[in-house]
């Protein structure tokens, strides 16, 4: 995908790469606004699950977070769900456009600020007024620009929703609704029928400098240093010591701020759990506790009946520095350098060479950091079965489920499940990658020169390519090209 804006030249070095993962400090007192951070910073997150959310980049999605949940510090999640925590931002680098996975569509956001969806249009979630899947027998060329109504500096793509962080620290959602997930006080999808720019921003009680989503609620970090959670409770996970939904009835500024008891960076919101990256590098989560995705040696839910300022650390062997909430584990990057991962680990995604799950029994710090071969990581991405590195020089490594050609090594064997991700090489993405994200069993790059690059499952046309073919499962990334959007 192209970017044909010609404001800023698109970014690839390794010294700048470097300094994107070194440049964001989230925090009481030193939050920079949204809009100055993603000028100079991307974000994405996501998941990698045909069936759970994603962000971006990262999403998710995403996101980072999120995402995920771009390369460097995300202000929004989509995906996966990622943050890097460093000095204030000194002499920053070129931005670059960024790209979003959700559980089946992706996003998109040009330097310019317009935005482009793809893929799975149910409920509206591309934003075009419709419910039509765009990507599958036509280009994401051929339908536009979504009319959101304000300029976005990031997005999130979730499981059946898209999110945008605007200029003027205000939130948008758009798609599902039930459960209170886009947080507009009831259950009425939007974009099915009417455009995002028809609506207002959601009430969250406050500026916002970064939100996080990925299947059926979302979080957002104000300029204050309080996180405000919204949509399905189930598991304690929007972490207000119960199990009621928000954001259905009600708006999320009614029910005030999460209780997390430490000033917070980052917050990630993940498939049944949320995670905080905390001012000192600590690590807090809480919600769904099944398969260790909490970290703390149990399966117990919490926040369902207490607080998370009850609740203690992860002990991870070290301080983050990173931190990516997929939909069943998550993943950090320490300061030093090393990558620990924690959770579900069913086909590999902790990347361990063993399916047993970590944090159930046993802390992550127990288990140590994965082996990924060498080279310098500067952004890891936890989707939902699949786990990525960016490395400084552009790089590419993917383990964990190959289903669909998710990992985009041209087969669909899995990777960390009997072998540690050391053991292969990068994926041959055909140019060094400035941003990424994991959806709905697809992997998503920028390339240094600013075009985008999917794989994976290719159903309902989430990769973009005007088809619904697989890529990634016997053949390259870099055999397919560029996805045509612009």
């Amino acid at each position: 995908m192209t970017d044909n804006t010609s404001s800023s030249p698109p970014v690839h070095r390794a010294e700048s790469l470097r300094s994107r993962a070194e440049s964001l400090l989230l925090g009481p007192g030193r939050i920079l606004t949204a809009f100055a951070l993603a000028l100079l910073l991307g974000a994405c997150g996501g998941s990698d699950s045909a069936t759970d959310g994603g962000a971006g980049g990262a999403g998710g999605g995403g996101g980072p977070g999120g995402a995920a949940g771009g390369a460097g510090a995300p202000v929004l999640d989509a995906g996966p769900d990622v943050v890097e925590a460093g000095p204030d931002v000194i002499d920053p680098p070129d931005p670059v456009p960024t790209i979003y996975a959700g559980a089946s569509h992706t996003c998109h956001l040009r330097l310019s600020g317009e935005v482009i969806c793809w893929g799975d249009g149910q409920f509206g979630k591309l934003g075009y007024g419709n419910e039509d899947n765009i990507g599958d027998d036509e280009t994401p060329a051929s339908v536009g620009v979504v009319d959101v109504g304000g300029t976005p500096v990031a997005l999130i793509a979730n499981g059946a929703a898209t999110c945008a962080l605007l200029d003027d620290q205000s939130v948008k959602c758009w798609g599902f609704a039930m459960g209170g997930q886009l947080g507009y006080g009831n259950a009425d999808p939007i974009g099915d029928d009417e455009l995002p720019s028809s609506v207002g921003s959601i009430d969250v009680g406050g500026a916002v400098a970064q939100v996080s989503g990925k299947l059926d609620h979302a979080c957002a970090l104000r300029t204050d240093g309080e996180v405000v959670c919204w949509g399905a409770a189930n598991d304690g996970r929007l972490g207000y010591g119960n199990t009621e939904n928000v954001g259905d009835d009600e708006t999320p500024a009614s029910v005030g701020p999460v209780s997390v008891g430490a000033p917070v960076r980052y917050v990630g919101a993940g498939g049944n759990h949320t995670c905080v990256l905390l001012e000192d590098g600590d690590v807090k989560c809480w919600g769904q506790g099944r398969f260790g995705k909490t970290g703390r040696g149990d399966t117990l839910d919490t926040g369902d009946d207490e607080t998370p300022d009850s609740l203690g650390t992860v002990d991870l062997g070290g301080k983050a520095t990173q931190l990516s909430v997929g939909h069943s584990h998550n993943c950090v990057l320490l300061e030093s350098g090393d990558v620990v991962c924690w959770g579900r680990n069913q086909q590999g995604q902790i990347g361990n060479a063993s399916t047993s799950n970590v944090g159930d029994d046993e802390t992550p710090a127990s288990v140590g950091p994965v082996d990924v071969g060498g080279g310098t990581v500067v952004r890891v991405v936890a989707g939902s079965q699949v786990t990525c590195v960016l490395f400084d020089d552009g790089a590419v490594k993917c383990w964990g489920l190959g289903f669909n050609g998710a990992l985009g090594y041209g087969n669909l064997d899995s990777i960390g499940d009997d072998e540690l991700p050391s053991a292969v090489g990068n994926v041959d993405v055909g140019a060094p990658a400035v941003d990424l994200a994991l959806g709905g069993s697809l992997t998503c790059v920028v390339t240094d020169s600013g075009n985008v690059r999917c794989w994976g499952f290719g159903g309902l046309g989430r990769l973009g390519y005007g088809n619904t073919d697989n890529v990634g499962d016997d053949e390259t990334p870099a055999s397919v090209g560029d996805v045509p959007a612009f």
